[in-house]
Formats: structure tokens, sequence, C-alpha cells
């Protein structure tokens, strides 16, 4: 049995966006463990910090403010609809799930996974999330806390799939909890919603959309999909049609004016050499003694990872290790601001016959043709990177996933199209283009060459070339 509100003594964390946040005692147990401490030395927006100076917050209070939101939604369902019979435990499995859903994530955040990328090495954040709530769980001997508020084995494997945004382990009729934390759906969910606020916040953006808002018309319906199978979706009313097209903007500025920022882009590759370098010769100690491992080969061992940080810059930094000069000579550049020099952008809009789906894989070959084209004339001399803002993330259009309903007839849910509501649909327009970046790693590169590269450069992104 669970124990009731009113036994348990829930605890007050005061957030810089949400205010003043009541969490579960269980919620407060995870968060007293090494394993989610960790999280405050890992930047949420990983080297983005070096070009905004305010971007200072960490994955740690992020993950406070998912599980908070996780909590805020799930009882504005259960106000709005107390038909869909969400229990207690419902709620405590999903507020978990968004606590520890990012318990995975590596040095610098998403860098890592770049890093691990360029080594060839198949890892996502996602699974090495639940791989460190089970390490977190027999480590700090939490089964029994858990079975105390009436989270066992079952519920455990139902965070585990809440982190991963899939799985089997949802009770029949509650499909619907999914879309909560990591909406696989449509791209709607609390993780979004706090980081947009929270990374809005410290990079001194204006955040126009209001999640209070669609809180409080939203609604859970049965919706029937191409195939004719029946699921259960959280739907919108049809006038935060508005507001949802607003959260998606957030979506594209942030990126456009900061994760895709071509210094932040520039700094990326910077740390991923640097941290490929470092991997030939820089090792971990396994804590129980029984050897070292590489950098790459941290995440298979959960005791190593959770002493693995943003720390691990200047470990290298500061490390005697023979065989580390090439990553420490990137890492002091990155430090003493001696970046490769910015030479020009252009636009691109790429083929039609290429889906925006593929447009990544697209957009990487293009910068690999040209780089290759450059360096046949001046030898790895030049760098060219890219930037690609979509609205919605891998979909270009994310209202396609959307489902709106009325005032008049709530249990009915259909799409709605932008542009007869009044809104210019900015992905279709955006999703086909990108812009592109040369970079030149000589500092002191006379302006000739770099003139001469500057015309290649523009000459091979033209679509008729």
């Amino acid at each position: 049995m669970m124990s009731s509100a009113k036994e348990m003594e829930f605890k007050v964390f005061n957030d810089s966006i949400h205010g003043h946040m009541e969490l579960h005692p269980l919620c407060v147990k995870i968060i007293d463990t090494p394993e989610f401490q960790r999280l405050r030395n890992i930047k949420q927006l990983g080297v983005t910090y070096l070009v905004f100076p305010s971007a200072s917050h960490n994955r740690f209070e992020h993950s406070l403010g998912v599980c908070y939101l996780a909590g805020e939604m799930v009882e504005a369902l259960r106000k709005n609809q107390p038909d869909l019979n969400i229990n207690e435990v419902d709620k405590l499995c999903v507020q978990i799930a968004g606590l520890c859903h990012d318990l995975g994530h590596g040095p610098f955040s998403h860098l890592w996974e770049a890093f691990l990328k360029q080594k060839g090495v198949v890892w996502h954040h996602e699974k090495q999330s639940v791989e460190m709530f089970n390490h977190l769980l027999e480590k700090n001997d939490l089964i029994g806390e858990f079975e105390k508020y009436g989270l066992h084995e079952r519920e455990r494997r139902f965070i585990k799939d809440l982190i991963l945004g899939k799985g089997d382990s949802c009770d029949q009729g509650k499909q619907f909890l999914f879309q909560i934390v990591c909406n696989e759906e449509n791209g709607i969910d609390v993780d979004k919603w706090d980081y947009f606020l929270r990374d809005g916040l410290h990079l001194n953006m204006n955040i126009i959309f209001d999640y209070r808002r669609i809180l409080k018309f939203c609604r859970v319906n049965e919706i029937c999909d191409e195939e004719g199978n029946k699921m259960l979706h959280i739907v919108f009313r049809g006038k935060e049609a508005y507001n949802l097209y607003e959260m998606f903007l957030v979506r594209s500025t942030l990126h456009y004016k900061a994760y895709q920022h071509r210094v932040v882009l520039l700094l990326d590759q910077m740390f991923v050499e640097a941290f490929m370098e470092a991997d030939k010769h820089f090792t971990l100690k396994k804590l129980d003694g029984s050897g070292e491992i590489k950098l790459s080969e941290a995440h298979k061992y959960p005791e190593t990872w959770t002493n693995l940080t943003d720390n691990i810059f200047y470990d290298i930094v500061g490390s005697h290790l023979n065989g580390l000069d090439n990553a420490k000579d990137i890492c002091k550049k990155i430090l003493s601001r001696k970046f490769h020099h910015f030479i020009v952008k252009s636009k691109y809009c790429f083929p039609e016959d290429v889906e925006e789906k593929k447009a990544k894989e697209e957009l990487k070959k293009k910068a690999k043709e040209i780089e290759k084209k450059l360096d046949s004339k001046h030898s790895s001399r030049y760098l060219v990177l890219f930037s690609h803002i979509q609205f919605g993330g891998s979909c270009p259009d994310p209202f396609e996933n959307i489902y709106f309903f009325s005032k008049e007839n709530p249990s009915r849910s259909e799409k709605v199209d932008l542009k007869e509501i009044g809104l210019f649909p900015i992905s279709l327009e955006s999703a086909r283009h990108a812009e592109f970046f040369l970079f030149d790693k000589n500092k002191d590169g006379k302006k000739e060459e770099r003139d001469e590269a500057k015309s290649l450069f523009l000459r091979y992104l033209d679509n008729k070339n």
C-alpha cells in the first residue's frame, strides 16, 4: 500500500523557473544519491556556456524541473478527466521518469554522444539513463523504498520504458502516459517545456509560449490512425493551436540563436577532436581496482560513469601522461579563445529528391565534399560546418501529429491546417534550407588564400554545381 499524502513529507525546492516545487519523498531519496548529484557537474547546454556566459545551468536543476512538470501534467489530466483513473502510483512513476531521464548524459551533455559516434560507438544517453537508474537502485539499496510506495518490479520497468519513450509495460488504457516525459508522437512533452524555459532564461531570450494554458486545455481522446488502430492520445483545445505554434517557434529560435550558433558548432568540433586525441592515451581507473579503461569505454561501467563529469576537460589539461600533447594543445586553444578563423557563411537549399528526415546526412555529406575539394589545394586547412533548423525536430511539420478538440465536442479530435487558422507554417519553408560556415584552422593564414577558399566554398554550395 502506498502511504497517504498526509503521512509523507514532501520537500520544497526553490526553482528559478517554477518557483517552489514540492517533490515526493521517494524522489528526494533518488536526488540524494551520488549518481543523481553527478548531474550538478554537467552543463545543460554543454559548450554553449563558453559562448553565452550566463548559460551555466546544469542537468541537475533541469531534471528537478521535469519531475515537477510531469506531476503537474498528470494532475491536470486527472482534474480535466477523472474517468481516466490515474492513480498515485501512475503519477509517481511518471515523476520519477522525468527526474531520471537524463541520468545517462555524458560530459558536456549531447557533446559526448557526438564524440562516441565519431569513435564508431553506437550509444544513446536514454539507454544509458536506464542503465544508471538500475545501478542507482542497487547501489543505494532503494528497491525496498520503491516497494514501500507501491513501485514493484512491474512499476520499475514502466519507469524505464517511460524514460525511453516506448514499451509494453503500461496498463491497458493508459498509453497516453508515454506522451508526458518523452513524447515520440509530436514532441510536446514536459522535458521540452522545462528546457525551453530554463535555457531561455539563462540565455536571456524571451520565451513566449505558456505551458500553464496548455495544461488547462488538454485531455485524452481516442484517436484512430491510418491503419485503423485506436490509441489514446493527449489532445488540446483548438484555441491553443497558436500557443503550441509559439512553443515550436521557441524551439527553432533557441536552435538558431544558441544551440547551432556558429561558434558553438566550432567548439563542439574542437572538443570532440580533443577527446578523440585524449582517448588514445588518457585512461580512467575502474573503481574496483581491476584495471583501466578508455574514455570511449566509460559508459560500460556505471561506477566509473558516476565520476565522469565536465571536469574531464580539466583532468586532460592537467594530466602528465605521455602522448596527450595534441589533446592538451586543443584544450589550451579553447581556454585561450584561439578558435579557428571564421571566413564566410552561405545559405544552401538541398535538392528536392532528398527527404527532410535524411537532411542531416545529406548536409554532412555536402560538408565533407566541400572540405575534400578545398583540401586538394590547401591540405586539411579548412573546416566546413553547417546548421539546420527544423521547426519541430525530425518532423518538418510537427502539427501533422497534433490533434485538437472543440469546446462543443470535447471527445472528438481532429488535426488542423496552420494556413486555415492564419499561421504561416515556417517549418515547411525552412526545413529544406541550411547554413554552411567556412573556417580556417590557420589563425595566421594569408588573406589571398582565404579569399580563394571563400570563392571556391561559395561556388561548391551553388546548387547548380
